[in-house]
């Protein structure tokens, strides 16, 4: 049976459920057995593990940069060499977030 990505993350907000679209997605960062996702200023509250957001997501162009956050690569407005084999992303809405060392290397194949 073939799994395709899904298009739309379902997030409980104040008693409601809402759609959220994977393609506004900005980035994504764990928090304890938490995934905090932010789209422009807001943020949603997901209980999920974070390898198995990575793995619905990388389909749709998320990549890991951290043990701990993932972005969208449609986000990426700018990328700087921090030294020690890291970078600095400057995403389109000005979150600016760090490539950890052990991400860079693939980090880099997958863009480049």
């Amino acid at each position: 049976m073939l799994h395709l990505p899904p298009q739309r993350l379902l997030v409980k907000d104040r008693g409601r459920i809402v759609p959220i679209p994977v393609s506004s997605i900005d980035w994504l960062e764990a928090e304890g057995d938490y995934i905090r996702i932010h789209v422009g200023r807001q943020t949603h509250l997901i209980e999920k593990t974070f390898t198995r957001m990575e793995e619905l997501l990388a389909p749709r162009g998320f990549a890991r940069i951290h043990r701990s956050a993932m972005i969208n690569l449609d986000r990426i407005a700018e990328l700087h060499p921090e030294g020690s084999g890291r970078l600095r992303l400057l995403l389109r809405d000005g979150t600016q977030l760090i490539v950890s060392r052990s991400y860079s290397a693939r980090f880099r194949e997958g863009l480049l």
